[in-house]
């Protein structure tokens, strides 16, 4: 396989024609609008605010930025959860095999306090 042929592969396995075939152009978006009952002018009009705001987000960088931080956050969230959990069962467990319920209800009472204080200033 030569390196022209190669890239020709590449450019229609991943490229613009992908994009090209796979996105809706215009009018078949203008299309779809008309047969579910709406007029011509705004069928036209919604169909050029589509197709520009879905061109200019697939050539944007900020998209691919956007990824970036949104899998950062989901990736924090989920480790505030799982520690959170992790936090919850060892607790429970200490309440209920060291005969400590009355230590892990103070402390959960005293974190539920300091965090509506903190919501309550930070509100303020």
């Amino acid at each position: 396989m030569t390196a022209e042929s190669l890239n020709d592969f590449h450019a229609g396995v991943f490229g613009r024609e992908l994009d090209s075939s796979i996105t809706p152009a215009r009018v078949d978006i203008v299309e779809r609008l008309r047969e579910q009952g709406s007029n011509r002018l705004v069928a036209e009009t919604v169909g050029s605010i589509k197709r520009a705001t879905g061109a200019r987000a697939r050539h944007s960088p900020a998209t691919k930025a956007y990824d970036v931080l949104a899998s950062m956050l989901m990736f924090f969230k989920r480790f505030l959860v799982k520690s959170l959990h992790q936090r919850l069962m060892r607790g429970i467990n200490d309440a209920r095999l060291n005969s400590r319920a009355m230590d892990q209800a103070f402390t959960a009472a005293l974190m539920v306090l300091g965090g509506g204080a903190y919501y309550a200033s930070s509100a303020c």
